[in-house]
């Protein structure tokens, strides 16, 4: 279920997640509990803390359950900073009911509710509740966001005028949702393969994919099969026959989705995530999640990993340039992927960048929360 839980502790556990995660199926069933919000404070130690469920509606009707953990001391009322946390895609119930079992105990009748719409309204419905526990006060919220959560974190500032001190990202998509995944699907090889070209020669022989894959966004598959050249090497002509190749096969994919109803169960009827329009906007929204994000006058954070299998740190700076320049700071971790850990999808979390992050969302709310 969702929660409103404590960061007493420096260490963020983070979500484990990708952005429409095709061809990586293991990821959306790792995913990770969904919107939280949690009181902030500086101790780098664990405490004793306390919990307490809630259930909002959302604006449709749908009851999201979760859970608020309070630090040791806490009483009702008190004015505290609270971190709301959104989590990214994945095969859950609409508050993030999941785990190693979590297929099991999906309701499908809620998990394929599902829409573009519904998520940032679920958003909407816990940042409500957060903002009940501080008294209104936008101060003492930061709204922390991994992958697709900054999405929608990003639609909820499109229709919510109610700014929170912060937005803080991890791994979070700034560019807009077409384009990631057009990139995802028809980019993110070549990208790689360049990438795997360490000597800088315009080259990259089999050798060098040998030693470079795994710290590159394509080792997702968890293969180095499909890079290794028959004739030994990559060159530029090759690659970009690869990109031709593969954005054939984005538009085939493309024309699939958009000829499914809009309602219709994604992935299928039996356990569905979402409902199809949902999947469809992954190749229809062209707005920046930046762009969104720039109507709130909100201070901005976002860590990136720079071995990300589903976002690329530099394709995100151009939208932070293009829309919140001045505003946010990125913080690109080497060696890292999506969820801050050492594999370029999954966690768990590095403990420096856990800390780092923490650090900096304390450091902010602190100064806002007064």
């Amino acid at each position: 279920m969702s929660s409103i839980s404590v960061l007493k502790s420096a260490a963020i556990l983070a979500p484990l997640t990708c952005i429409a995660c095709t061809g990586a199926p293991s990821a959306v069933a790792l995913e990770t509990k969904a919107v939280m919000a949690a009181p902030v404070a500086a101790s780098p130690s664990p405490v004793k803390q306390k919990s307490l469920s809630f259930a909002v509606p959302s604006a449709d009707g749908t009851i999201i359950n979760g859970q608020t953990d309070f630090p040791a001391g806490y009483t009702p009322g008190q004015r505290i900073p609270i971190v709301v946390m959104v989590h990214g895609t994945g095969l859950f119930d609409r508050d993030a009911n999941y785990g190693k079992t979590g297929a099991d105990r999906i309701n499908p009748a809620v998990s394929g509710s599902t829409t573009v719409q519904t998520q940032w309204q679920d958003l909407q419905a816990v940042y409500d509740q957060a903002l009940k526990t501080v008294k209104a006060d936008t101060k003492c919220i930061a709204i922390f966001g991994h992958s697709e959560g900054m999405a929608n974190i990003g639609l909820l500032a499109a229709h919510d005028n109610r700014a929170p001190a912060l937005v803080a990202g991890m791994g979070g998509l700034l560019e807009s949702p077409k384009t990631v995944f057009k990139w995802q699907l028809s980019g993110r090889d070549a990208y790689s393969l360049h990438k795997m070209d360490t000597n800088g020669d315009g080259i990259t022989t089999n050798a060098e994919v040998e030693a470079n894959w795994m710290n590159t966004p394509s080792a997702v598959f968890n293969t180095k099969a499909p890079f290794i050249h028959p004739d030994g090497q990559w060159a530029g002509e090759d690659l970009v026959k690869l990109q031709d190749v593969q954005k054939g096969f984005y538009q085939q994919a493309k024309t699939t989705a958009m000829a499914m109803d809009d309602t219709a169960p994604y992935p299928n009827a039996k356990r569905p995530m979402a409902q199809y329009s949902w999947w469809k906007h992954w190749y229809q929204d062209d707005t920046p999640v930046a762009q969104n994000l720039a109507n709130w006058d909100s201070k901005f954070i976002f860590y990136n990993g720079d071995i990300d299998s589903q976002v690329v740190a530099s394709r995100q700076k151009k939208a932070i340039e293009a829309y919140l320049k001045g505003r946010a700071v990125q913080k690109v971790m080497p060696g890292l992927g999506h969820s801050l850990g050492h594999q370029v999808l999954l966690g768990p979390m590095d403990t420096a960048a856990a800390n780092a992050l923490s650090h900096d969302i304390t450091k902010t709310l602190n100064l806002t929360c007064r």
